[in-house]
């Protein structure tokens, strides 16, 4: 890019005034989105769970599954023979128990706690064949997604199409979208209240 400049310059783009209208264009949107960002940041939004809830509820559409899907608990090991011990200690006792047993070993690198994974993206294909007939709470066997890395899921529930996930579960995606909205209308009024305290001439 550096090099592309000095000849861009040299070739004098950079004093064009097509060129000087589009920095000045850019620096101008870019002043705008910079005031935006400082504003939101500034606004604390107070919420509680309740209001998330009545969020789920009232947007239920948003959340609605496009693919069949699994609700899934996932390890990662680095290492092989702990990967194999976890599944042992899982199928003994219990899944909670054996991340327990785990989670100060440097070997488990990937713990993940119910996550929703459409159809369309379970990975490795070894993975997708066999969880299709899983139960509830069943476990896999360790399965390599690459070389070095050895992984263990646990089936939660499956999840069907166009079903909405509860509520617990995609607590984290409706605080998101939601968080997402209130922020957008921090925006619009700070916009309203800017256009009423200043005259603004639109030029085409």
């Amino acid at each position: 890019q550096e090099v592309l400049f000095q000849a861009a310059d040299k070739e004098g783009i950079t004093t064009r005034e097509d060129y000087l209208n589009i920095v000045n264009k850019s620096s101008n949107e870019l002043a705008a989105a910079m005031l935006i960002d400082d504003y939101v940041s500034k606004e604390k939004i107070n919420y509680s769970d309740e209001d998330l809830i009545d969020y789920y509820e009232s947007n239920k559409n948003y959340f609605r599954l496009n693919t069949d899907a699994y609700l899934i608990n996932k390890v990662t090991f680095n290492n092989e023979d702990n990967a194999i011990k976890f599944r042992s200690l899982a199928l003994d006792s219990e899944w909670k128990k054996a991340v327990s047993a785990f989670v100060n070993d440097s070997s488990l690198i990937i713990n993940t706690v119910s996550d929703i994974v459409e159809e369309t993206n379970i990975y490795p294909v070894q993975l997708s064949r066999i969880i299709k007939d899983f139960y509830p709470e069943e476990i896999s066997i360790v399965i390599t997604n690459k070389p070095g890395y050895y992984s263990i899921v646990q089936l939660l529930n499956k999840l069907g199409k166009e079903s909405v996930p509860p509520f617990e579960i995609i607590k984290t995606k409706v605080e998101k979208r939601f968080l997402a909205e209130k922020k957008k209308e921090l925006v619009e009024e700070y916009l309203k209240n800017l256009y009423s305290q200043n005259e603004i001439e639109i030029k085409k």
